[in-house]
């Protein structure tokens, strides 16, 4: 019967809407006194343990969800701002602020959550920006390397079919392939080894052979 009386008195709190875990039981006993499951648990004091018992849970259950609904605003305050295709990597907090107070997901938050998702987001495009300046870099050097790469084939066959032997001057070279696509190609290069020096490394090669 106790057990029974028990249980519907968590009901009776459960099915109480307006109930939050900052409510006094004093207020309680005003809430609930005229309802019979309040009445069927006999004793004063333990209706009152049972009622602080279901607070504590009910403040862990409300912590929860405050945390969850707190969790879900960072979200979408991060979604809006990745929406926002004027906040670039370099951009400063203090010249787009009045752009995003408007928007009913920065408004939500706290000043210091505002602060802090804004900074990680820029923390993450910086990420991003230097992600892509090195596949670019690594890019370029692949590119470079190959076009260092034809130049000297170009160079082989024109020493194979007798355009490029160990007399030829760079100047007379140079003129005969300057429209070249392999010497354009290497010429525009940023780094490594310039078309000259391709070339040195070539006569170089064809001195040994012809002292040999």
């Amino acid at each position: 019967k106790q057990r029974k009386a028990r249980d519907d008195f968590f009901t009776m709190l459960e099915e109480c809407k307006d109930l939050t875990s900052s409510l006094r039981w004093s207020k309680a006993i005003t809430m609930f006194g005229h309802d019979e499951r309040f009445n069927a648990v006999e004793r004063p004091k333990e209706r009152e343990d049972l009622f602080e018992n279901y607070l504590v849970e009910l403040q862990k259950k409300e912590k929860a969800k405050a945390a969850e609904e707190h969790k879900r605003r960072i979200a979408e305050y991060r979604e809006f701002l990745e929406s926002c295709d004027f906040i670039k990597a370099n951009t400063q907090w203090r010249k787009v602020q009045d752009r995003l107070e408007d928007d009913e997901r920065y408004a939500r938050l706290e000043k210091i959550d505002r602060l802090d998702v804004f900074q990680d987001y820029i923390r993450h495009l910086e990420k991003e920006e230097e992600e892509q300046k090195r596949i670019r870099k690594e890019q370029l050097r692949r590119q470079e390397r190959k076009n260092r790469d034809e130049f000297r084939k170009m160079m082989e066959e024109h020493v194979a079919d007798g355009t490029l032997n160990a007399k030829t001057y760079w100047r007379d070279y140079c003129s005969q392939i300057k429209d070249s696509r392999a010497y354009l190609a290497v010429a525009s290069n940023l780094s490594g080894s310039m078309p000259k020096e391709l070339f040195d490394d070539v006569m170089e090669e064809l001195d040994k052979q012809v002292s040999r």
